[in-house]
């Protein structure tokens, strides 16, 4: 009987109906396939973070004396840790996943462990089978709802990159570090002349759209500024509203 992959794919993420994407050149489709790829990591970890499995449910929950007695080779252990993560975002889990771009598909996959010397998906793997005594616990997955959540950024991002608008791409959680959404502002009818004759802009931050005044310099500004790490947030900023 053949085993199951140690591995775990995402695909159907491209706005296929959408003209710009037939029309599009192989580097607009690569860099759109990129923005995929950190999202599927970032909603999968989210995900993970919670303790939540690949069906979106909550994994099996910890035994008590898995609770009293929990380890980490990567760091202080939380004994209230979600499962498979004693030590949260720098438990192999977490810190060993990483993803890549095989034609129109994300593959989600985890590099070598130098401690268990495998690969940190075959343990895992262990986990899902429920081999021995282990509770059967499957993240290889991403659910429903996280998958609609990187097609709705990963769309708002293409809407304004296809049309040569300003764009940024996303970061993903790393240990320490915060993640960042896709950024885009997004088209609208104006005379191509004199783009600021609107009042006001759409920016588009991962879900989330952003009415901006100003125009697209207004937005340009707030694109800017969450880029460089500047926003603080405020609603008032730029004219966001």
């Amino acid at each position: 009987m053949a085993r199951d992959p140690i591995y775990f794919t995402v695909d159907g993420l491209e706005p296929a109906d959408d003209p710009h994407w037939i029309h599009a050149t192989k580097a607009q489709k690569a860099a759109f396939l990129r923005v995929c790829r950190v999202l599927v990591l970032t909603e999968w970890d989210r995900q993970t973070a919670a303790g939540l499995g690949a069906n979106g449910r909550k994994l099996a929950p910890l035994k008590r004396r898995t609770i009293e007695h929990r380890r980490s080779a990567m760091g202080p252990a939380d004994p209230y840790a979600p499962p498979l993560q004693p030590a949260h975002e720098l438990s192999r889990t977490r810190s060993l996943v990483d993803a890549k771009v095989i034609g129109l598909t994300i593959r989600v996959f985890w590099r070598f462990d130098p401690i268990s010397g495998k690969r940190w998906g075959t343990i895992l793997g262990y986990h899902r089978d429920g081999r021995g005594h282990l509770p059967r616990r499957n993240v290889f997955g991403l659910s429903a709802p996280r998958r609609r959540a990187v097609i709705k950024q990963a769309h708002l991002w293409w809407e304004g990159y296809s049309r040569r608008m300003a764009t940024a791409m996303p970061l993903r959680p790393r240990p320490g570090k915060a993640a960042r959404p896709p950024l885009a502002i997004l088209p609208t009818p104006v005379t191509a002349n004199h783009p600021d004759q609107v009042a006001s802009q759409n920016l588009a931050i991962g879900e989330t759209v952003l009415t901006v005044t100003g125009g697209t310099r207004g937005a340009a500004a707030l694109l800017a500024a969450i880029k460089a790490g500047t926003f603080t947030g405020g609603k008032s900023y730029a004219g966001a509203k």
